[in-house]
C-alpha cells in the first residue's frame, strides 16, 4: 500500500509529489495511535482523507486509488517505463503470491515487473527507501505519458484503456478534469518543476514518527 499527496499549483508553474509513509504514527480516532495504512481498514476513505488534511494542512480536493491489478494494466498500456534498478532485487513470499526478480540496470520495466520494483522494501530503511523508488518511478511514467508515440499507443488501444479505468480504477475526478491535468503535466518541465519528497520524520521502532515543524516547513510553500 502506498500513499501520495500530489500538489498542484498552475499559477506557480510547478507540481510538488509528497510521500507519507505506510507506516507512519497517526492518532486514529476510536482506535489509538497505529500505522496510517490502518485509516482506510478502519474508516476507508474518508478517514483516510481527514487523517492526510490534517499532516499537511492542505485540503484534499481529489482522490485517486489504483489496486495492484490496474496498476501493472496501466504500466503495460503505455509500453512499459524506464528506470534504473539501482541493484540486485529478490524477494519471494509464496504466500502473497509475490517473487520480485530485477537486475541492476537501466531497463523498461513491464507492469508486473514494475508492481516488483514499487513494493520491493529490503533495504535497510525499509519503507523510506521504497517510497523514494516510487517517487522515481511516478517520474519516469508521467515522463513517458508526455510523450507522443505514448499518446498514439493509449488512443489505439483506447477501449482497453476506458475498460482499466472503469473496473479496476476509483477516483471522483472528472473527465474535464484528468484532460487539465494531463495538459498541464504535458508541458511542464518535469527536470525543474515537479519536486519529490518524502514526510520528515524518524524511526520509533517499527513505527516512522512524523515531524510536524519539518512538514510545515516542507509543505508550506505548496498551500
Amino acid at each position: 500500500d502506498t500513499m501520495l499527496f500530489l500538489a498542484v499549483r498552475p499559477d506557480q508553474g510547478r507540481v510538488g509529489l509528497f510521500s507519507i509513509p505506510r507506516d507512519s504514527l497517526v492518532e486514529i480516532p476510536g482506535f489509538g495511535m497505529e500505522r496510517i495504512n490502518m485509516a482506510h481498514v478502519y474508516g476507508g476513505y474518508d478517514l483516510t482523507k481527514d487523517l492526510v488534511e490534517k499532516i499537511m494542512e492542505m485540503p484534499v480536493d481529489r482522490y485517486l486509488m489504483l489496486n495492484f491489478q490496474s496498476f501493472e494494466e496501466i504500466v503495460d498500456l503505455v509500453g512499459g517505463v524506464e528506470v534504473t534498478v539501482d541493484k540486485r532485487m529478490l524477494y519471494e513470499d509464496q504466500a502473497a503470491g509475490l517473487r520480485i526478480d530485477l537486475q541492476p540496470g537501466r531497463q523498461t520495466l513491464k507492469g508486473d515487473q514494475a508492481l516488483g520494483y514499487v513494493r520491493y522494501r529490503r533495504d535497510p530503511l525499509g519503507d523510506i527507501t521504497r517510497t523514494q523508488r516510487q517517487q522515481q518511478f511516478m517520474a519516469a511514467l508521467v515522463h513517458k505519458l508526455k510523450e507522443g508515440a505514448t499518446i498514439r499507443r493509449v488512443l489505439a488501444n483506447l477501449p482497453k484503456a476506458l475498460a482499466i479505468g472503469n473496473e479496476y480504477v476509483r477516483t471522483d475526478l472528472e473527465i474535464i478534469e484528468l484532460a487539465g491535468l494531463y495538459l498541464f503535466f504535458k508541458d511542464l518541465d518535469l527536470q525543474e518543476n515537479l519536486h519529490t519528497f518524502t514526510l520528515p520524520g524518524e524511526f520509533s521502532g517499527p513505527y516512522w514518527r512524523l515531524l510536524p515543524r519539518e512538514i510545515e516547513h516542507l509543505t508550506t510553500s505548496y498551500r
